[in-house]
């Protein structure tokens, strides 16, 4: 399998003590989402499937295990795309020039079809490195979806703090995560219904480019990731919708 490149992020986090895991383990499972790329005018350039597999298998980065993304690229939409990384920009056109000339998909090499990240889950949190190939390189800019599960409470909060040292141009910098509950939903989108989950708001404050907003729909029983909505600083937005669980 194919390696790709991590930004290198250090993580500060607030921990808490108390309190015991309520998810259902997830280590060895596969989830399928639906995920959306969408530009600041509102429109919808990307709609694909993406394969989230928590692995058993410890990674290389300290105290996690692997999180396996598999893209399922919309090849259409795709090409609208226009990459916030200005040398990534020229290797595509590059590439483009190259494509024009043959009819295979694969031309396009500046894809990733795979990637590995790493995800924790113990007896008082859970949290994961997000996708962060192609359109989803935005992610880089909305932290880490996770939870402090003794915090999962009306009005409960914590924080994140992130130092980006590479891989984001003008990304790099520090950015702080404020996670807080809101309220308890059901959740019925065509996913898994689940009727008692957790609506969580996390503002996401880079000393460089301003705020990100997310909101994450979390099932502390059995799914854990139900949705994820991050609007991003410059009027883009990326969804994660949970399609099924395999």
């Amino acid at each position: 399998m194919k390696l790709y490149y991590l930004p290198i992020v250090l993580s500060l986090f607030i921990t808490h003590h108390s309190s015991a895991q309520e998810l259902s383990t997830i280590s060895g499972r596969k989830f399928l989402y639906d995920a959306y790329f969408i530009n600041p005018a509102g429109d919808t350039l990307t709609k694909e499937v993406m394969e989230w597999y928590f692995q058993e298998e410890k990674s290389k980065l300290p105290q996690q295990k692997n999180l396996h993304f598999t893209y399922y690229t919309d090849t259409v939409g795709i090409k609208k795309f226009i990459h916030p990384q200005e040398k990534v920009r020229k290797r595509i056109a590059r590439n483009m020039l190259k494509a024009e000339k043959k009819k295979a998909w694969a031309n396009w090499t500046w894809l990733q079809k795979e990637i590995n990240t790493g995800y924790t889950e113990t007896d008082t949190s859970f949290w994961i490195h997000p996708p962060r190939g192609n359109q989803y390189i935005y992610c880089e800019l909305s932290g880490m979806p996770g939870i402090e599960y003794n915090e999962l409470k009306v009005g409960g909060n914590w924080s994140k703090t992130l130092l980006i040292l590479g891989g984001y141009g003008d990304g790099n910098g520090k950015l702080i995560s404020d996670y807080e509950v809101k309220k308890e939903v059901k959740y019925s989108k065509g996913g898994p219904d689940v009727d008692h989950c957790w609506l969580i708001e996390v503002t996401h404050t880079h000393s460089k480019l301003g705020q990100t907003s997310s909101q994450i729909v979390f099932d502390s029983k059995k799914y854990g990731f139900l949705e994820i909505v991050n609007n991003y600083y410059d009027g883009s937005k990326i969804v994660f919708q949970l399609r099924e669980m395999l």
